[in-house]
């Protein structure tokens, strides 16, 4: 048997099977269709731009745009901010907003219903307030700032968180009644609300002065007004008064607490700076107009007209019940 050479047998096979291709594919254009026409080339080799037309050609020194991790991304387009919030990730001063009074107290109404939406509270509580001390609202928004600001004021911490800051004002309280233990309580207790109502932005330290006249009844009228302290004591509000029939605590702090809601109104009211708040309208629950008609920007400037300069606070559980029952002559009653 003879055994033919590897080499001759894979020649021959080559041959077969070139040949064959040949025979099959000689009348054959891989360039052109079976229609005749073209085929596009692929889209990683098509042209892109004409080469006789410099402009037309790509620059070879850009790079493209891309969101992948890692390669530059063109300018993103700010979003539009129709209501004006600004920068919701900084921290807003006391005035926040204050601009946008020209735009009217509809236009901060939608701000404000718009920052509680997004859950931001602290700039929703400062855009309710701008409605009422720097635009004109009508009674209807006054209204609704007043639901607002019960509903979100609970839930924030204190606006002044540095004693040191505190604007410290006098609480004056003029009479010729004995002063008993009751008047000097609801006073306190009255100064203690009203600090907590400027968000501790007003130190308020009560200071009762009895001047003894023989034969003054007993239920006589009580004199109030605000002032500065120290030099500042020059500085005061208007004077009010009451007579509440008895010593009795819980009257003695009603007719307190309205007498001083309508001081700080016309003390606002007479800067001519803010919308001044609105009126008393809750002779029988005072508190509720505080809460509902003064804002913390009302407060600052009711502070600052008794006081130039914010100083150490003068804190009520400090005064001494001598400082509290003190007689026009300077000494205490027996």
């Amino acid at each position: 048997m003879r055994i033919i050479p590897y080499p001759v047998v894979a020649i021959l096979a080559l041959a077969v099977v070139a040949g064959f291709w040949w025979a099959r594919t000689r009348h054959m254009d891989f360039m052109v269709s079976r229609g005749g026409v073209a085929k596009p080339l692929p889209s990683f080799i098509a042209p892109v731009g004409d080469e006789s037309d410099p402009s037309s050609l790509p620059d070879p020194t850009s790079r493209p745009a891309t969101s992948e991790g890692g390669d530059e991304v063109g300018p993103k387009e700010p979003e539009p901010d129709p209501l004006r919030l600004g920068d919701l990730e900084s921290a807003p001063g006391l005035g926040e907003y204050s601009e946008l009074a020209s735009l009217g107290a509809a236009h901060l109404i939608l701000a404000a219903e718009e920052l509680e939406n997004r859950g931001n509270f602290p700039r929703a509580h400062l855009a309710w307030e701008r409605v009422i001390d720097t635009c004109d609202p009508t009674p209807e928004e006054r209204s609704k700032v007043g639901d607002a600001l019960q509903r979100i004021r609970p839930t924030l911490p204190r606006w002044n968180i540095d004693p040191s800051g505190e604007y410290p004002l006098l609480l004056q309280l003029g009479t010729t009644r004995t002063t008993d233990t009751a008047l000097s309580l609801v006073t306190t207790d009255v100064a203690d609300f009203l600090h907590k109502e400027s968000s501790d932005l007003v130190a308020i330290v009560p200071h009762i002065t009895t001047s003894r006249v023989r034969g003054t009844p007993q239920q006589s009228p009580i004199a109030l007004y605000f002032s500065g302290t120290g030099e500042d004591e020059k500085n005061q509000s208007e004077l009010t008064s009451i007579n509440p029939p008895t010593n009795e605590p819980e009257t003695l702090r009603l007719e307190m607490l309205a007498a001083l809601y309508t001081l700080v109104q016309q003390r606002v009211a007479g800067l001519d700076t803010l919308t001044p708040p609105a009126p008393a309208a809750h002779p029988e629950r005072p508190e509720i107009d505080f809460e509902r008609n003064l804002t913390r920007l009302h407060w600052q400037y009711f502070a600052r007209s008794l006081t130039q300069t914010p100083g150490p606070p003068a804190s009520p559980e400090k005064v001494e019940r001598s400082d509290l029952e003190e007689d026009a002559d300077g000494e205490t009653p027996d």
